[in-house]
C-alpha cells in the first residue's frame, strides 16, 4: 500500500466549484440557498392568497345563500297571506279603447309623459294659463274659506294682457275668463264627449316599473285646473248644466289617475278630487244644482275612496316596483338608480356594486317588513280608518336608526307616506262631507229644513252615513240658529275642537263651510 499525496488538481477543482462529496466541509452555495428561500416565500403567499380567496368565495356564497333564503321565506309567508309583492300583479286589465275616457286623439297625443306631441299641445301652451291661475290665487281651495273663485281677479288679468282677444266692456268676469279658452274649445269638447264613456284608464305599457308608460302629470293637472276655472265661470253665468258636466270631467280625470299603481299618480287623483270640490261647492252654496244633479254628485262622492287607492298604490305598486328592480336590476344599475350624495346613498351604492347579492336581498327583506308593518298600518281598509302619521314616522326611524348593511334600502325607498295619507284623509273627509251636503240639501228641499240629526237622512236620502276617518265616530253635525248647519270632522289631532277651523294637520277641525259673509 502506497501513501499517495493529495492531488493538487483535484483540490483546485473543488475550490473552483467542482464536485463536492459527502462529508465535505465546504460552505453551501449562496445562490442555491436564496432560490430555496424565495420559493418558500412564494409558496407561503400562494397559500395565503388562496386561503383568502377561498374565504371570500365562501363568505359571498354563504351570505348570498342566507340573504336569498331569508327573503324567499318571507315572500312565501306574505304570499300565503294574500299579499301581492310583484309589480306586474297590480296592473289592471286593459279596457276597450272605444270605452276608455283617456283614449281620444287629443289625450293620446298629450296624456303620457315623454310622449307629448308638442304641436298638439301648443294651443294650450299659448294660453298662458299659468298667469291666469297665478292671478286668481288658490284655485280649488277658496271654498275651504267659504269663498267663490276669484273670477274678478281673472278678468283683471286677461284685460291687462295682450294675449287675448276680448269683446269690449262691460263684460261679466266669468265671460272674460271663458273667452280665454276659446282657442282650445275643440280639444275641450273632445274631452267632454269622451268623459261619458264607462271606463277611465291610462294604459300602462311595459313590464318595468321605471320604464313603463306613465301619465303626463303636468298636462293632466293643467287640464283639470282648466275645467275647474271653466266650471266656476259657467256657474257665475248660470250655465248650470255645462258646469255640472265640466265638474264631472275633473272627477273622471281623478278616477283615471286613481287606477295607476304609483303613489305619485294616486296623489294626483287626490289633488284633482279636492280641486273638483270648488265648483261643486259653488253650485251647492248658490243653490244651483237641481235634484238630479245633487243625486248624481252624491252617488259619485259616496263611491270615492281615496285612502283605499293610496293604500293600494303603497301596498302593491310602490312595494312591487321596488321588489321588481331589486330582483331584476344589476348592482351597478341599482347603485345608479338610488344614487345620491348622502352617506347612506354612497354606502348603498357601494353595497349594490361590491357586497354579496345576499345583502341586497336582506335590504329587500327589511324594506318589505317596514312597508308591511309600518307604512301599510297607517290605514285600515276594512274599517276605513286613518291612523295619524307621526307614530308611523317614528316606527320607520326605528328601522333605519344606527348603521347597518341591511338598512339602506329602507332609508332610500320608503316614501313620505304619512304626509300622503294626511292629505288623503283630509280630502276624503271633505268628499264625505260633500256627499252629506247633497243629502242634507235634498232633505231641506223636500221637508223645508235641515234634519235634526244625520241619522234622519237614512234611508230616504242616503243609504249609509259615512263615518269620521279619524277615530271612526260619526261626523259632528248640528243645526244652527240661522237655519243652516255645522258639519265637521275632528281632524288630525283626533279631538273635538268644537268646530274651530283647522290651521294645520294637528290644529282644529275639518269643517264644511257655508258662504262667508261679505
Amino acid at each position: 500500500m502506497s501513501n499517495s499525496l493529495p492531488n493538487p488538481a483535484e483540490n483546485e477543482s473543488q475550490r473552483a466549484g467542482g464536485p463536492r462529496y459527502p462529508g465535505s466541509d465546504s460552505l453551501p452555495d449562496p445562490a442555491e440557498s436564496q432560490s430555496r428561500c424565495c420559493s418558500g416565500r412564494v409558496r407561503r403567499w400562494v397559500f395565503i392568497v388562496t386561503a383568502l380567496a377561498t374565504l371570500v368565495v365562501l363568505f359571498y356564497t354563504v351570505e348570498n345563500w342566507r340573504g336569498k333564503r331569508a327573503w324567499e321565506k318571507y315572500k312565501r309567508e306574505m304570499q300565503a297571506k294574500g299579499e301581492l309583492l310583484d309589480w306586474r300583479s297590480c296592473l289592471p286589465p286593459r279596457v276597450p279603447d272605444e270605452q276608455n275616457f283617456i283614449k281620444t286623439p287629443f289625450l293620446d297625443a298629450v296624456g303620457y309623459k315623454d310622449k307629448v306631441d308638442a304641436n298638439v299641445w301648443s294651443p294650450f301652451s299659448r294660453l298662458n294659463f299659468g298667469g291666469l291661475l297665478s292671478a286668481m290665487g288658490a284655485v280649488g281651495s277658496f271654498w275651504q274659506q267659504g269663498k267663490m273663485s276669484d273670477l274678478k281677479a281673472g278678468q283683471d288679468y286677461v284685460r291687462s294682457s295682450t294675449n287675448y282677444t276680448l269683446p269690449p266692456l262691460p263684460q261679466e268676469p266669468g265671460a272674460d275668463v271663458l273667452a280665454v279658452f276659446r282657442p282650445v274649445e275643440r280639444e275641450l269638447n273632445e274631452i267632454r264627449q269622451a268623459s261619458q264613456r264607462p271606463y277611465a284608464q291610462f294604459v300602462i305599457e311595459g313590464d318595468d316599473p321605471f320604464t313603463a308608460s306613465i301619465p303626463n302629470f303636468v298636462g293632466v293637472r293643467i287640464l283639470a285646473q282648466s275645467f275647474s276655472v271653466i266650471a266656476s265661470a259657467e256657474l257665475s253665468l248660470h250655465q248650470v248644466e255645462a258646469a255640472f258636466q265640466d265638474t264631472k270631467v275633473m272627477l273622471r280625470f281623478a278616477a283615471a289617475m286613481s287606477e295607476q299603481p304609483t303613489l305619485v299618480s294616486t296623489m294626483i287623483s287626490v289633488a284633482i278630487t279636492g280641486l273638483s270640490l270648488q265648483a261643486f261647492w259653488e253650485g251647492w252654496a248658490s243653490g244651483q244644482w237641481c235634484e238630479a244633479q245633487l243625486e248624481e254628485f252624491q252617488k259619485i262622492f259616496a263611491a270615492t275612496d281615496l285612502p283605499a287607492a293610496v293604500h293600494r298604490s303603497l301596498r302593491v305598486g310602490e312595494r312591487g316596483g321596488v321588489n321588481y328592480i331589486v330582483e331584476n336590476y344589476t348592482g351597478k344599475r341599482l347603485a345608479t338608480l338610488f344614487g345620491g350624495s348622502s352617506f347612506k346613498d354612497r354606502m348603498f351604492g357601494w353595497a349594490a356594486r361590491c357586497a354579496p347579492r345576499g345583502w341586497i336581498y336582506q335590504n329587500q327583506l327589511v324594506y318589505n317588513r317596514a312597508m308591511q308593518d309600518v307604512v301599510l298600518a297607517n290605514y285600515d281598509p276594512e274599517k276605513r280608518l286613518v291612523i295619524p302619521g307621526e307614530l308611523q314616522n317614528e316606527a320607520v326611524e326605528r328601522f333605519v336608526e344606527g348603521y347597518g348593511p341591511f338598512k339602506y334600502l329602507v332609508a332610500l325607498a320608503i316614501p313620505n307616506f304619512a304626509r300622503a295619507m294626511q292629505t288623503t284623509a283630509r280630502n276624503q273627509t271633505f268628499v264625505n262631507a260633500a256627499a252629506l251636503a247633497c243629502a242634507l240639501e235634498r232633505h231641506r228641499r223636500a221637508l223645508g229644513q235641515y234634519p235634526e240629526t244625520l241619522q234622519a237622512l237614512v234611508p230616504r236620502f242616503m243609504d249609509k252615513l259615512p263615518h269620521d276617518l279619524i277615530g271612526g265616530q260619526p261626523l259632528h253635525y248640528r243645526r244652527t240658529d240661522d237655519g243652516k248647519f255645522l258639519l265637521y270632522s275632528i281632524g288630525g289631532n283626533g279631538k273635538d275642537d268644537g268646530g274651530v277651523v283647522a290651521s294645520d294637520w294637528q290644529q282644529g277641525d275639518w269643517i264644511w263651510h257655508f258662504p262667508a259673509k261679505p
